[in-house]
């Protein structure tokens, strides 16, 4: 039984990815960003077994270090809580400005956003999904693992960038198919302060 009292803003990520399943909490994911919200999306990583996403559900996060054996629990969290996330069921999804990483950004005006993906020679990653505050607004071949997406909204608007496949990553995982998400990149139209499309969750 659902339970106002149990209800917070008070959260710092949601996750978005459960052995590879999206379809069911990626809708709500989007529907936080357009009300104001702006959680960490992750991936589980966790696996039962070999057959349950084991080296494929993924959380990719922006650290500045030089080297894997330098990370630290605290580089983690510090993260985790800047936001700029890449859950992902397979794929290492890059969205850049300028050659900078964009995912949890906010940009002024028109942007014009590089989308590259890195991935095993095993799976194949074909399309790029374009969803304007909440809303699956165009999708875009990819050429080379590259494609560029042009932000430019009439007014503020939030933008999820999402990858997937026509086809499944056999042998490895037959019959499963390579998704990936990256946070939200938020265009701010006139300078004045990103304002969400949506009014703030409140539950009576």
């Amino acid at each position: 039984i659902a339970k106002s009292t149990h209800w917070s803003t008070n959260f710092d990520a949601v996750e978005v990815l459960n052995d590879g399943g999206y379809n069911r909490v990626f809708p709500y994911y989007l529907d936080l960003l357009n009300r104001g919200l702006n959680p960490t999306p992750v991936g589980v990583s966790d696996s039962h077994d070999h057959y349950e996403g084991m080296g494929v559900n993924r959380t990719w996060i922006p650290m500045n270090v030089s080297s894997a054996a330098d990370i630290t629990n605290n580089d983690v969290r510090a993260g985790m809580i800047g936001g700029g996330s890449v859950a992902s069921f397979g794929p290492l999804l890059v969205p850049t400005v300028e050659g900078v990483w964009a995912p949890g950004q906010t940009y002024v005006g028109p942007t014009d956003l590089n989308v590259a993906v890195r991935t095993p020679s095993w799976m194949v990653v074909d399309t790029v999904h374009v969803f304007q505050n909440g809303t699956e607004i165009e999708t875009i071949a990819l050429e080379a693992n590259n494609a560029s997406v042009r932000l430019a909204p009439e007014s503020d608007a939030v933008y999820v960038i999402t990858v997937s496949s026509s086809t499944d990553m056999a042998p490895v995982y037959p019959g499963k198919r390579p998704w990936a998400l990256a946070q939200g990149i938020f265009v701010d139209v006139e300078g004045d302060g990103w304002t969400p499309p949506l009014p703030a969750l409140i539950v009576d």
